[in-house]
């Protein structure tokens, strides 16, 4: 009898510990959720029309200063402009709005966000509020 409490004490340890890692797992799709300021953008397009495009689009929507919302039901908001977004995985988003449209790579440190959109035609870095 005493080994079977202690076995099952012993279970209830394991579970546990189990139960508090899977609680620690976020995923980084979760860690995008909030709002973001934008603290710079650039542009590295290799043409002229196409940085000057790229240009354009940076300072309408991801100028300095600039809120951009992520919420958990999936709204990527730019300034008040609504699209969309989908984790990929852990370096791809795909957004869908008028201030971005497409597969675009991110990297996630902490509290700083760098999308790079447009095939990395506009890098865009973020901190969180």
């Amino acid at each position: 009898m005493k080994m079977s409490l202690r076995a099952c004490g012993i279970l209830v340890l394991v579970f546990l510990f189990l139960l508090s890692m899977a609680g620690c797992s976020g995923s980084k799709g979760n860690a995008l959720v909030g709002v973001w300021t934008v603290e710079s953008s650039v542009t590295d397009a290799k043409e002229d029309f196409l940085q000057e495009s790229y240009l354009v689009i940076a300072k309408m929507h991801y100028y300095e200063g600039a809120t951009v919302e992520i919420t958990e039901d999936s709204k990527f908001i730019v300034n008040g402009n609504i699209g969309t977004y989908e984790v990929l995985d852990d370096s791809q988003i795909e957004i869908k709005s008028a201030a971005a449209s497409g597969k675009d790579a991110y990297i996630l440190d902490n509290d700083h966000l760098t999308l790079k959109l447009f095939d990395g035609q506009i890098v865009v870095n973020m901190i969180k509020k």
